[in-house]
C-alpha cells in the first residue's frame, strides 16, 4: 500500500486496501519462506519478476537504474570464516556474536528476518536451499544460525570445524562446513589466526576473495560461483 507525500490515510483506507487484495494476501509462513529461497538467489532485474517476462528491456542509453537491478550473485565479495564452537549434539546450530550477525549476515536479531543458505560441496555442486531464522539461546546468551550440512555427525574429538560463508546477495549465502581433515580446513583455520577477529568469543573473520584465494586457491566457493554466467539456484 502506497501513499503520496502529504496524503493522509485513515482506518477506512486500510480497510479498503484489505478488501481489495484479500484474495492475494497470505500469511508469511515457513512454506512461503521456502518459496522465497528459490527466488532470492537469482539476481534478476526486478522488472522481470514484477512483469513475469523472461527479460527486461534495457533503456536505449544502455544503462539500467540501480533500483531496478538486484545485486548480481557473488559480486559483493564478502566472506566469513568462522570456527564452530562445541555445543553438544546441536553444534550445527552455529553460535555467533552480535557483531557477526548484524555486520556480516545483516540480520537484526529479534526480528522475523531470515537468512537464505545453500551448501557448496567439495565438488562444487550445491545442496537444497535452507531458510534459517536467527535464534537467541537463553542458555549461553548467544545467537545461532543452523546449517544442514553433515547431519547426525558428532562434533570431532580433536580439532575444530570451520564454516566458510560467501555472501551472494543481501542475507543470502553459499557456505561450506569443513571438518578436520577436509580439504581446505587447515588453510581456513590458519586464516582465522591471521586476520582480526570480529566480536568476542571464538575466532570469526570477515574477509574477501583475494584473502581466501591466497590461503586456499581451489576453494569451491570461488571457482564454482564465479563460473556461473547467471545463478541457476
Amino acid at each position: 500500500m502506497r501513499a503520496a507525500e502529504n496524503e493522509n490515510l485513515d482506518a477506512s483506507s486500510w480497510d479498503r486496501f484489505l478488501g481489495r487484495y484479500s484474495e492475494v494476501i497470505h500469511t508469511i509462513d515457513e512454506k512461503a519462506l521456502e518459496r522465497a529461497a528459490q527466488n532470492i538467489l537469482h539476481g534478476r532485474r526486478r522488472r522481470d519478476v514484477e512483469s513475469g517476462r523472461g527479460a527486461a528491456a534495457v533503456p536505449s542509453s544502455g544503462t539500467v537504474a540501480a533500483a531496478e537491478v538486484e545485486q548480481p550473485v557473488g559480486r559483493t565479495d564478502r566472506f566469513l570464516v568462522a570456527r564452530v564452537p562445541r555445543a553438544g549434539d546441536r553444534w550445527r546450530q552455529v553460535h555467533f556474536n552480535v557483531d557477526v550477525i548484524e555486520k556480516f549476515f545483516r540480520v537484526q536479531h529479534g526480528t522475523a528476518q531470515r537468512v537464505y543458505l545453500r551448501e557448496c560441496r567439495q565438488d562444487g555442486t550445491f545442496a537444497e536451499p535452507e531458510v534459517r531464522p536467527c535464534v537467541y539461546s537463553l542458555t549461553n546468551k548467544n545467537l545461532k544460525i543452523e546449517i544442514a550440512s553433515h547431519p547426525g555427525e558428532p562434533y570431532p574429538d580433536a580439532g575444530t570445524p570451520i564454516t566458510v560463508y560467501r555472501e551472494l546477495q543481501t542475507r543470502s549465502f553459499a557456505y561450506m562446513l569443513l571438518m578436520p581433515g577436509d580439504t581446505g580446513h587447515d588453510p581456513m583455520f590458519s586464516l582465522t589466526e591471521t586476520l582480526p577477529s570480529t566480536g568476542p568469543g571464538v575466532r570469526r573473520v570477515v574477509t574477501n576473495t583475494n584473502e581466501i584465494r591466497g590461503y586456499w586457491p581451489t576453494c569451491p566457493l570461488i571457482r564454482s560461483i564465479d563460473s556461473l554466467a547467471e545463478s541457476t539456484f
